[in-house]
C-alpha cells in the first residue's frame, strides 16, 4: 500500500498586458499599460498551493516576465522563489499558506521593443495582484 501524500492546489491565473494610450491604462511608468489578472484576486485555502501567473494571447509578445516582488510579511515567509518558464511567459511559486494575512504581490513585466530602444533603462511594467492566505488548518489535500 502507497504511502498517503499531500496533493498540491495548483492555481492558474490568465494574464493580458495590452498597451493602451498613455494616462489610460493601469501600469507602467506613464500608464500605458492595460494589466488584467483573471481572477482578478485569489484566495489560497490549503497548504503548499502552487501558484501561476501566465500571459495569455491579446497580449503582444514583446511582453515577458522579469520577475516577482512582494512585500515583506510581518509573519513567516509563505512564497517560495519563483521560478520564470524559458519563453518567460510564466511566473509559477509555491505558497506555504500557513497563517492568515493578505500578501501584497507585484508581478514585474519587460517590454523587450522598449528594453532595445532604451538599453539602459528597459520599461518595467508592474502590476499588483492580491493573494489571500486562508489556511485550512483544520484538514490535509490526501483527499482531494
Amino acid at each position: 500500500m502507497r504511502p498517503a501524500f499531500a496533493i498540491p492546489d495548483f492555481i492558474n491565473i490568465q494574464v493580458t498586458v495590452i498597451p493602451v494610450p498613455e494616462g489610460k491604462g493601469n501600469a507602467g511608468d506613464h500608464r500605458q499599460y492595460q494589466v488584467t489578472c483573471v481572477p482578478a484576486s485569489i484566495s489560497v485555502i490549503h497548504t503548499d498551493t502552487i501558484i501561476n501567473y501566465q500571459i495569455i494571447p491579446e497580449t503582444p509578445e514583446n511582453i515577458v516576465f522579469h520577475g516577482m516582488s512582494k512585500k515583506k510579511p510581518y509573519l513567516a515567509p509563505q512564497f517560495s522563489h519563483p521560478s520564470i518558464s524559458v519563453d518567460r511567459k510564466m511566473i509559477t511559486f509555491s505558497d506555504k499558506n500557513s497563517v492568515v494575512e493578505q500578501i501584497h504581490v507585484t508581478l514585474e513585466f519587460k517590454d523587450k521593443d522598449e528594453a532595445s530602444i532604451h538599453y539602459d533603462h528597459p520599461m518595467n511594467i508592474n502590476f499588483d495582484p492580491q493573494v489571500g492566505n486562508d489556511p485550512d488548518l483544520q484538514g490535509d489535500n490526501t483527499t482531494r
